[in-house]
């Protein structure tokens, strides 16, 4: 029960760092298209079809942030606002306004 509420307290957080690593990956994957496969291909064949499965990695890891953010944006957008006072009251908590 506690993980759920400590991953909804941090989503903000953790979707930052998950589309940093999303960033690295890609950059990685730029560096292994213009450095490693030039350097370990033989033949023009080889080194088209590596440069394509790179761009294809790096383009899913560009991907993969977006749809992280766009999901941030969602949850950030759809979550209910409760009010400061109460914290902590169970007949307080949740509620939207004082009146209801």
């Amino acid at each position: 029960m506690g993980t759920g509420r400590w991953v909804k307290e941090h989503v903000r957080f953790l979707g930052i760092v998950a589309t940093i690593l999303s960033g690295i990956g890609a950059v990685a994957g730029l560096f292994i298209i213009l450095v490693r496969v030039p350097a370990l291909a033989d033949t023009k064949l080889e080194e088209l079809l590596g440069t394509l499965l790179g761009a294809a990695v790096s383009l899913l890891f560009v991907v993969l942030a977006l749809l992280i953010n766009l999901t941030i944006m969602v949850y950030g957008a759809t979550r209910r606002p409760t009010i400061a006072v109460g914290w902590g009251d169970p007949k307080v908590e949740g509620r939207t306004s004082p009146g209801v």
